[in-house]
């Protein structure tokens, strides 16, 4: 199975038109990936190649729009450009010797606002040398981290070293994987995880966040049962030690809980998930917020993926039910869906968010910084569905420790 792009570093190729970013991320790629001409503002859309980049590993390079386009779709160009911001995990700025605009200076506002590491590339070095008063204007900016190149005639790998070495040194931490159980097990510990198959489930697969659980707990060294809610309480009769913890989608959790022993650690995948890729504490504490909403609240629901509903819709159809029932009326609920997230969120009392599976890190951080900015509490799926069905200190008591 291939790294899904949430779980990839994405690396960000930010210029004005036609400075070269489109033939950078051929070089790298080592292949034709977008399509290079003289003509400006050849590069209409977001364009991405899944790669493998040594030592860095798992990345996704991303080549965006100019951004001084002018034409008539520029405007859309540079909002989906602006959007790229969000994801960021590392930026590169691509210019032309001895050419500073007011353009480069917003893309340099805009990495210090996301806090993105980056470095400048100075492109086409084989047309004009950059004078020494530039190259050190662009030391001063990178905090030296500054490559030149004619992407022309450099060697491909000359590039990729020179990359690879940069991102190694901005973000050291890349090699650290992030484990959504760590600390919760050891190695031999039994994980039991409860997955019922319902109309959402792929045919013939497993959802991502349980593959990602499963490949959490062989990363430790533990061991992991899969089983059904029918299946769930003969599998812990037939084990001689009880599982470590139990980890149930958030939808079945009345069941669980119903058939597990009051001393049975237990939580869910989503809730793993908040851990693994959000503000946990944040997520944590802003689930409280329902206990006081009110009858002109306005609580958005975000997907980060886009699909149709089904009968048993989570977000469209059991949210709806559970909120009138826990709050006696139904408050205003509006939805957003994939990498769409309102400009107006302030308007908001509430923000009830999903796992995140399809967003990186980068990306969901981002998103509970945008609320938090905005005063405005975000949660979780898990945490919102136990909290209104009353297990929420039982799904939480797994991380007593580190939500002190």
């Amino acid at each position: 199975m291939t790294t899904a792009k949430s779980e990839r570093t994405h690396i960000c190729l930010f210029g004005r038109t036609n400075v070269g970013k489109s033939s950078i991320l051929n070089l790298i790629a080592k292949q034709d990936v977008s399509i290079v001409s003289e003509i400006a503002g050849t590069t209409t859309d977001v364009v991405e190649k899944v790669m493998e980049l040594a030592p860095i590993g798992a990345v996704v390079i991303v080549d965006t729009a100019g951004i001084d386009d002018t034409s008539e779709l520029g405007s859309e160009r540079k909002r989906k450009t602006e959007l790229i911001y969000r994801k960021c995990d590392f930026a590169v700025l691509i210019v032309e010797p001895n050419k500073w605009t007011e353009y480069e200076e917003n893309v340099i506002v805009q990495l210090n606002h996301f806090d993105i590491k980056f470095a400048i590339l100075i492109n086409k070095i084989d047309l004009q040398q950059p004078s020494i008063e530039f190259i050190g204007k662009m030391h001063s900016i990178a905090n030296g981290y500054v490559m030149q190149i004619s992407a022309t005639t450099t060697v491909s790998t000359d590039l990729i070293n020179q990359l690879t070495t940069t991102i190694s040194k901005l973000l050291p931490d890349l090699a650290d994987d992030t484990n959504m159980l760590a600390g919760l097990i050891a190695p031999n510990d039994t994980v039991l995880f409860v997955t019922p198959i319902d109309t959402g489930a792929p045919k013939g697969r497993m959802i991502l966040p349980q593959v990602q659980a499963l490949r959490a707990v062989l990363d430790i060294n533990a061991i992991a049962i899969f089983v059904q809610v029918a299946e769930y309480q003969q599998t812990l009769r037939l084990l001689h030690t009880p599982p470590k913890i139990v980890v149930t989608d958030s939808q079945v959790i009345n069941e669980v809980v119903e058939l597990s022993p009051p001393e049975q650690l237990l939580t869910t995948f989503s809730i793993l998930l908040a851990r693994l890729k959000g503000d946990f504490a944040v997520e944590a504490r802003s689930a409280y917020i329902l206990k006081d909403i009110k009858k002109d609240a306005k609580i958005l629901i975000a997907e980060a993926c886009s699909h149709h509903q089904q009968k048993d819709d989570i977000a469209k159809v059991k949210f709806p039910k559970l909120l009138e029932k826990y709050c006696g009326f139904m408050p205003q609920i509006d939805y957003c869906n994939g990498r769409d997230f309102p400009a107006n969120i302030a308007d908001y009392n509430l923000i009830i968010h999903c796992g995140a599976c399809m967003l990186t890190r980068t990306e969901k951080l981002n998103r509970v910084r945008i609320a938090t900015d905005a005063g405005v509490p975000l949660t979780n799926f898990g945490m919102a569905l136990s909290f209104l069905n009353g297990h929420y200190d039982r799904v939480l008591e797994p991380f007593t420790n580190e939500l002190e």
